[in-house]
């Protein structure tokens, strides 16, 4: 009997498999959406970031607008052996808790198939060998991308970065006017089940406004030294020289709108439908569609 233990406890060490131990896997874990507004990467790129006890980790994918449909690349086994070895044994666990994610929110639901078919990334090759690539880019926290997509972003074509000239997203929006004294102008688009964020466009202080009431998908851009007018409008350009910049809105079917203010800004955050708005104008009344 003793030389059968023994023989058994030697067997066990040989079978066991080689490389470093298995890690611990944390209980506590959030995952966060980063919008393609922080990204900043390709059109419609967003990512998913994993917080654990560990070193966060992103997940990068495609909007559902993408031609995909959408999806989120996730590392293969081997893959995941090679770069993340510190986090031996946890592919399977952090696969699901992504999964469990997506179908607890249905504006995530596209990304499932893509977590799910392993035949889909081979119909995208170039998404697949750019996201690969993505893994780990963004090296922050939860409350790190909270801050990030509270900060207003100025438009205006002559502001030095992080101010940008032209900016735009493929969603529904609608126009809100503010009457006081600070007259304001704002376009909306609500966070729905296609879209997990708000965005907010505000322009200040209009002198001068052509704008549909609706939008579907919209981009805005400081044209007041690139575009030439005529009539009222080239007078109070040549009036507010200046103080105020000339903004074209456009939608996706070209619907187009001016607005000659003397501030414009937008931001992206998390807040849900009827939320009050992130830079409130004190004594403004109930907003009134435009």
């Amino acid at each position: 009997m003793w030389v059968g233990a023994r023989a058994a406890r030697l067997m066990d060490r040989w079978l066991k498999p080689s490389g470093p131990p298995e890690t611990p896997v944390s209980r506590e874990f959030k995952i966060s959406y980063v919008s393609p507004s922080i990204v900043q990467g390709e059109s419609d790129e967003f990512a998913l970031l994993y917080e654990d006890e560990q070193d966060p980790l992103s997940f990068s994918g495609f909007e559902q607008s993408h031609p995909c449909g959408g999806m989120l690349y996730f590392p293969t086994s081997a893959e995941w052996d090679v770069r993340l070895g510190y986090r031996r044994g946890q592919r399977k666990l952090i696969l699901g808790r992504l999964l469990d994610f997506a179908r607890r929110k249905s504006h995530f639901a596209f990304i499932e198939r893509s977590l799910t078919d392993e035949r889909f990334f081979a119909r995208w090759p170039r998404e697949s060998n750019y996201l690969g690539r993505q893994y780990k880019r963004l090296p922050v926290r939860e409350e790190d991308v909270g801050k990030c997509i509270q900060i207003p972003t100025m438009i205006n074509s002559t502001a030095p970065s992080p101010a940008v000239s032209r900016a735009g997203f493929d969603r529904p929006f609608r126009t809100v006017v503010y009457k006081t004294d600070l007259e304001t102008v704002r376009l909306i688009s609500d966070r729905t089940a296609r879209h997990a964020t708000r965005v907010e466009f505000q322009f200040l202080i209009p002198q001068f406004r052509q704008v549909p009431e609706t939008f579907d998908g919209l981009t805005v851009e400081d044209i007041t030294d690139t575009e030439t007018q005529e009539g009222e409008l080239a007078q109070l350009l040549e009036k507010f020289k200046g103080l105020c910049r000339l903004f074209r809105l456009e939608a996706n079917d070209g619907t187009r709108g001016l607005i000659l203010a003397g501030l414009a800004t937008f931001w992206e955050d998390d807040a849900p439908p009827g939320a009050p708005s992130k830079i409130k104008i004190p004594g403004t009344p109930a907003p009134r569609l435009y």
